[in-house]
């Protein structure tokens, strides 16, 4: 069974992709003089985004990490226009190119959304098994798309790290009752990434992998209301090998815990800064973490959270939890970096991702004695999910006034 992009984000409680991508209508902004490879609507759009992040960092001296972007690959046929043979996958190439440039410029950490050994191809594989008949947890990621070009073109240096997602550890495939009472069988439902898959990602030239995992099977003895619970061995476990494994290749392991701000008991979901979710859990959840990962040399930094939305108290509570959250990391001893992901989307502000960031966090928010943060945010650059094609995508957003 494969699990799309758009499927990901449905778990998340159910928002529209639109909203959920950041692909709401903009304003344009205004330049002095637009860079020469700014040659249409889309790449104006993903200009004003990016480089909104980016002068911010500047600005403020700080870090930045840019965890997911994406564009279609060929997986699928090669996404003819109607009544032609022209294929719009060159485009979108031609503009992750100009993506990764700009990204260059700006010192910025990126990985790309995905390399996975989930049945089947979708547009937003870069790299898949060429094998498929062995089982989940043994299927060996070993061919590249038409992504891997441009990706592997813009690589790591002394001032940043490149490299992938490697998305099945915050998967639920088959599932609808997930919850920490259900937390899916290991190889089946979800799978980390074996050794194999991590040599051949580092032969390819990455240096640092996003490992994406669910808070529920790290942590599944909450409950609502309670502030602490003991971390599942087994699962911890099965993170630390992935550690280990990937620093054997080569590789540095960000651990992301995949769940929105939120998490999911039998009795329902829960985000953080609620009465079922009090910050305090988010406090515990890292705390007991950390301990775990503080001194496992291959550890290249935590993100504290994929993709914070729909807590009651918005950025400002999200702002909060996360610097209780590094609080309770660097108070282990831990001097591993902290990726301190922005605030996802709300409705006071028109766009999530990249396109909201500024909006929500005017200034930096996270005190860090030891300075070891790198402030997060994504961006995806097609309307709707990349459902239109690329031209049709471009006329909407020239519409709009890019």
């Amino acid at each position: 069974m494969e699990l799309s992009r758009r499927d990901f984000i449905g778990m998340a409680g159910g928002a529209g992709a639109a909203a959920m991508l950041g692909l709401f209508p903009g304003q344009a902004q205004a330049h002095p003089q637009l860079p020469a490879s700014v040659t249409d609507a889309i790449a104006h759009r993903t200009y004003d985004g990016i480089h909104s992040w980016t002068n911010w960092l500047r600005k403020y001296g700080v870090k930045g990490f840019f965890c997911e972007t994406g564009w279609p690959n060929s997986a699928e046929g090669p996404r003819l226009y109607d009544g032609t043979t022209k294929s719009d996958i060159p485009q979108w190439r031609t503009l992750g190119n100009k993506i990764y440039s700009w990204f260059d410029a700006a010192d910025v950490w990126v990985t790309y959304w995905t390399a996975a050994t989930t049945q089947g191809d979708s547009i937003w594989k870069a790299y898949t098994p060429t094998d498929y008949s062995a089982s989940f947890a043994a299927r060996v990621i070993n061919k590249a798309y038409g992504q891997a070009s441009v990706i592997e073109a813009h690589r790591s240096t002394r001032a940043y790290k490149r490299g992938v997602n490697i998305n099945g550890g915050e998967l639920m495939l088959g599932m609808n009752d997930f919850s920490n009472q259900n937390l899916g069988v290991y190889g089946q439902n979800y799978v980390y990434p074996n050794r194999a898959s991590l040599a051949y990602l580092a032969r390819r030239g990455h240096k640092v992998i996003r490992v994406p995992f669910r808070w529920e099977r790290v942590q599944p003895t909450l409950t609502p209301g309670s502030t602490s619970g003991s971390l599942n061995r087994v699962e911890v476990d099965r993170l630390k090998k992935v550690v280990d494994n990937a620093r054997a290749e080569g590789l540095g392991v960000i651990l992301d815990p995949h769940n929105w701000a939120g998490y999911s008991f039998a009795s329902g979901r829960k985000v953080i800064g609620s009465p079922g979710l009090p910050i305090a859990a988010f406090k515990d959840f890292w705390w007991r973490l950390s301990k775990q990962f503080k001194d496992r040399p291959g550890v290249a930094g935590y993100q504290l959270m994929n993709e914070p939305y729909g807590m009651p108290g918005g950025a400002p509570q999200w702002e909060k939890a996360s610097q209780v959250a590094v609080n309770a990391i660097r108070s282990t001893g831990d001097k591993q970096r902290v990726m301190a992901t922005g605030y996802f989307k709300s409705d006071r502000v028109p766009g999530s991702g990249v396109f909201g960031f500024v909006q929500h966090h005017p200034d930096p928010w996270i005190k860090d004695p030891l300075k070891k943060v790198l402030y997060t945010t994504h961006g995806y650059w097609g309307h709707y999910g990349y459902d239109w094609m690329y031209n049709e995508s471009n006329a909407y957003w020239k519409n709009k006034g890019f």
